[in-house]
């Protein structure tokens, strides 16, 4: 067996292992860009996976206009989960039942591929029911607790990738065998 093969037989193990490993990157990060709805400014993010249709991470601040309130949500309503919408829910409490809601929905659908939705139109008012699948628009709410005049688009893209754990395994693999083969070549 001559080094070259032995060298061949490193790098198909090493491609091998490296596919073994890799992680899946369909968590997709969204930022809330320009949102407006009843004169109050919605800003954040949340983390979607489309494969498991589920949120994560939600950080979302809503300041400023008389109905919709300025708070800080972080969860999401029970009814469950939609990649055309996000229900959040002003508390964590089992019984949703009185906690404020606002239901952002965009013109779309939420992928790992990321990009740009606008946002459609926003729900607000107080859950009615314990899961949040009824709710109650807030007393003058102009819109009667479903507002289309709003502004604003979700985005999500990354301008630096982070490299997964088997892409780093790969490549440090690669300078490692490329040193070994430099070596023996000088010695």
């Amino acid at each position: 067996m001559n080094v070259i093969s032995l060298h061949r037989g490193f790098f198909v193990f090493v491609v091998l292992l490296a596919a073994c490993l890799t992680a899946s990157a369909s968590n997709v990060t969204w930022t809330l860009v320009d949102m407006t709805s009843l004169g109050t400014s919605i800003t954040g993010t949340f983390t979607y996976d489309a494969d498991t249709d589920t949120y994560s991470n939600i950080d979302v601040t809503t300041t400023g206009g008389s109905v919709i309130p300025s708070e800080t949500w972080t969860n999401k309503a029970s009814f469950g989960s939609f990649n055309c919408c996000l229900a959040l829910v002003g508390g964590s409490a089992a019984d949703q039942t009185g906690l404020d809601l606002l239901n952002l929905v965009w013109l779309g659908q939420l992928t790992d591929a990321g990009g740009s939705l606008p946002l459609y139109y926003t729900q607000q008012g107080t859950c009615a029911s314990s899961n949040c699948v009824d709710f109650t628009a807030y007393p003058g709410d102009p819109s009667g607790g479903m507002n289309d005049a709003v502004t604003g688009y979700l985005y999500a893209g990354s301008s630096t990738p982070t490299p997964e754990p088997s892409s780093l395994f790969l490549l440090g693999s690669g300078v490692l065998g490329v040193g070994t083969l430099i070596r023996r070549k000088l010695a």
